[in-house]
């Protein structure tokens, strides 16, 4: 047997979908999401697999084919928050902002004791922003993130997903409202407080040097 079956398939699958997804190919995850599909159930732990694979679709530019997958997904357990989200982001690439947003309120509404998934409820509504700004709806995209912030404020045990809306918040008054850039990167370091990834480190730079240029 060799030494890589030895291990859960798809947690493999994710190490790999992580380290190619940024440079959009994915020569080792492919593979592994295609051993996951063979060798796991057909069902609810092949869930995660084709939730990855679509997000692979989208990477590549093929949004109706992660749309297909997505629906499969949902088809084995239709409350698994995730697909709803990722389908969501999906439509929005094609400029249904509206279908998009129905369906981030969908997976949203699904994070319960049984699908205890933060990243859905940051995720979601980062990207149901998106979409407000994209419809001209500058205001309610901003209480959107407001409103974010405040329920993660009650429960800092989830860095990660604290540190995604804060990161997002802090973008977004950089763009749509230059003034207050003081708490822009106030939001920034927050992300950075949260989770120490190097983009957030990245965009906090980018951020104070355009409010103090060198």
């Amino acid at each position: 047997m060799p030494h890589h079956d030895r291990i859960d398939p798809y947690l493999l699958a994710a190490y790999y979908y992580m380290n190619e997804a940024p440079t959009g190919k994915f020569t080792k995850t492919l593979p592994q999401i295609t051993r996951c599909l063979e060798v796991l159930p057909k069902t609810e732990q092949q869930l995660w697999p084709l939730s990855v694979l679509g997000l692979i679709h989208q990477d590549q530019g093929k949004p109706e084919k992660a749309i297909e997958t997505y629906k499969k997904v949902l088809e084995m357990d239709p409350k698994f928050p995730f697909p709803y989200v990722y389908w969501g982001s999906a439509l929005a690439s094609l400029g249904d902002h509206d279908g998009a947003i129905g369906l981030y309120k969908k997976g949203i509404s699904l994070v319960n004791s049984e699908y205890p998934y933060p990243m859905v409820i940051s995720h979601g509504n980062k990207l149901w922003a998106d979409s407000l700004v994209a419809k001209g709806k500058v205001d309610q995209a901003e209480a959107r993130f407001k409103k974010t912030i405040d329920h993660f404020s009650y429960d800092k045990s989830f860095p990660i997903a604290n540190a995604l809306i804060h990161n997002a918040y802090g973008l977004f008054l950089m763009k749509h409202h230059p003034d207050q850039a003081t708490l822009a990167e106030d939001h920034l370091r927050k992300a950075i407080y949260y989770h120490n990834s190097p983009k957030y480190y990245s965009d906090l730079q980018q951020a104070v040097k355009k409010r103090v240029p060198f």
